[in-house]
């Protein structure tokens, strides 16, 4: 019973990495639909990417010591909630400054908290042996993850537009 637990930790790590990763992807899969809908250029869109990963290094250690102190799952949800809301608010805007708050700012910090670190960590409280392949599984959400959802995004995107695409990302991260 406690193993099975310990495996669905894993699963949910997996499921979180690759929702998160993926919707910090999507950003070149929707770039040229921007370029076209509000002008914006590459370099712009680029340097919002940046900045997210800027806000995602300066949440890192945060988030790091915080799930030293208080346990991974507040922040597994926290941050995919940031990642849910930063994705819908993207949906919503119509301003370049929209983009930056949206995407580097708020989807950015939970790119930081729902990230390798935070899932290792849970995942290790739960196993002794067999803890290099448990977070191993777990963390690979972060590329095989990726792997499936990105081309059911840009299939989305191809057929119902970038919102709705973004919308499916933005629900898994909430729904997780």
């Amino acid at each position: 019973r406690v193993e099975l637990r310990a495996w669905l930790v894993v699963a949910v790590g997996f499921a979180a990495l690759a929702a998160s990763f993926t919707a910090r992807s999507s950003l070149g899969l929707a770039m040229p639909t921007w370029e076209a809908e509000f002008g914006w250029s590459r370099g712009f869109i680029s340097t919002v990417a940046a900045l997210a990963l800027v806000a995602m290094a300066a949440a890192a250690p945060i988030s790091g010591r915080l799930v030293d102190r208080h346990g991974p799952r507040a922040f597994i949800a926290g941050g995919l909630v940031l990642v849910g809301a930063g994705i819908l608010a993207t949906i919503a805007m119509s301003r370049p400054w929209h983009l930056v708050v949206a995407f580097s700012a708020l989807a950015g910090l939970g790119f930081g908290t729902v990230a390798m670190h935070v899932v290792s960590t849970g995942v290790a409280r739960f196993f002794t042996a067999n803890r290099g392949l448990a977070i191993g599984i777990a963390t690979s959400g972060a590329t095989a993850g990726q792997l499936a959802l990105m081309p059911a995004v840009g299939f989305v995107l191809a057929v119902a537009g970038w919102r709705w695409g973004l919308a499916g990302l933005a629900v898994l991260c909430l729904a997780l």
